[in-house]
């Protein structure tokens, strides 16, 4: 697991999946799934902005780079 660069949140992986868990302390912790499908460690990033996630999909035989917005427009 690894703090969200300025903000309160954890990214983290469990198994084959890539999730984002915002932590708020007036409620409760909120959870995104980001990928379902990646094998093996992912080597989660943040972008400098903030805005972007990087992460190696591992699909068994190979690996690419994947980038997911973390922004909804």
């Amino acid at each position: 697991a690894q703090w969200f660069a300025g903000g309160r949140h954890v990214i983290y992986q469990v198994a084959d999946e890539i999730f984002i868990t915002e932590i708020d302390t007036r409620d409760r912790p909120i959870t995104y799934q980001v990928d379902a499908t990646n094998l093996g460690s992912s080597l989660v990033t943040v972008g400098a902005k903030g805005d972007s996630l990087f992460y190696l999909k591992n699909t068994g035989g190979s690996a690419r780079l994947v980038k997911a917005a973390l922004t909804v427009e």
